[in-house]
């Protein structure tokens, strides 16, 4: 399914769609409740690529690319799944809120690339997820160039899950 360009814009205008590249925490729907869709835009039009839930946490392109293993890690559900429980996000999160747009609700994406990490891994890792998307993004120039931009020196302190040790520091 493929929608315009322009046809993006008037969602996004009207309130029914939020421009998800820079990424953050999703408040919204569960998918057993309908879940969320996401767009991505391919050249000249927005291609319908999947759906994501509440609670998921979407990395922006440049946090994806320079902390791909620690993603990777991270996203680990068989590690982290049990009941899951709402929560309340710290106020400091960067959050994608859909819960008050009306239908259908969409995110939004550039082209090049991001990373979901599920609701369980987030629960656990939020705080180091959001320093991490927020510490590095993607700056376009022009439609075939882009760059890394940091926005933070400041160390992140990586732990992984590990079921025997439990939170363990990046080796």
């Amino acid at each position: 399914m493929e929608y315009s360009l322009e046809k993006m814009d008037e969602y996004l205008k009207n309130g029914l769609a939020i421009d998800a590249t820079m990424g953050g925490l999703i408040l919204g729907k569960s998918h057993s409740q309908g879940g969320i869709y996401f767009w991505v835009k391919r050249d000249n039009v927005f291609v319908l690529e999947g759906e994501v839930e509440g609670y998921e946490y979407i990395m922006n392109q440049g946090a994806s690319h320079c902390f791909s293993e620690s993603t990777y890690r991270f996203h680990q559900p068989e590690l982290h799944k049990h009941d899951f429980i709402d929560y309340e996000p710290d106020l400091n999160i960067k959050l994608l809120d859909t819960r008050d747009l009306g239908d259908p609700k969409f995110l939004l994406f550039d082209s090049g690339g991001f990373s979901i990490i599920n609701k369980w891994s987030t629960k656990g890792y939020l705080k180091t997820i959001d320093e991490m998307n927020k510490a590095v993004t993607i700056e376009k120039i022009d439609e075939k160039n882009a760059r890394l931009v940091y926005n933070s020196n400041k160390p992140i302190e990586i732990f992984y899950y590990d079921k025997y040790e439990g939170y363990i520091s990046k080796l």
